[in-house]
């Protein structure tokens, strides 16, 4: 296991983006559940900046890229020289 790469461990994201700080709130991380920690390749959602929502703010819904989580699946895109983008986590379990 290791820390979960879109709240950094704390458990819980603030936003969601492109809204005044005025409207941002902190809610239970979505790729974590609150725990912190995930398990796998993971990078944080571009569409959703990690939310896990899409839309307006005032009528969200989840995000179609990274189906509510927040995090998108990390793989190599097969192509040499191309470098990807985003933090990715190699985790081992035993």
């Amino acid at each position: 296991m290791a820390v979960c790469v879109n709240c950094n461990g704390k458990t819980k994201v603030y936003g969601p983006p492109d809204v005044w700080e005025i409207d941002a709130y902190w809610k239970t991380c979505p790729a974590c559940d609150g725990s912190g920690v995930l398990t796998g390749y993971w990078r944080k959602c571009d569409s959703c900046g990690g939310w896990g929502e899409g839309g307006s703010w005032v009528n969200p819904e989840h995000c179609t890229d990274c189906n509510g989580r927040g995090v998108r699946i990390s793989r190599a895109s097969g192509q040499p020289g191309k470098r990807r983008k985003g933090r990715s986590v190699r985790i081992d379990l035993d």
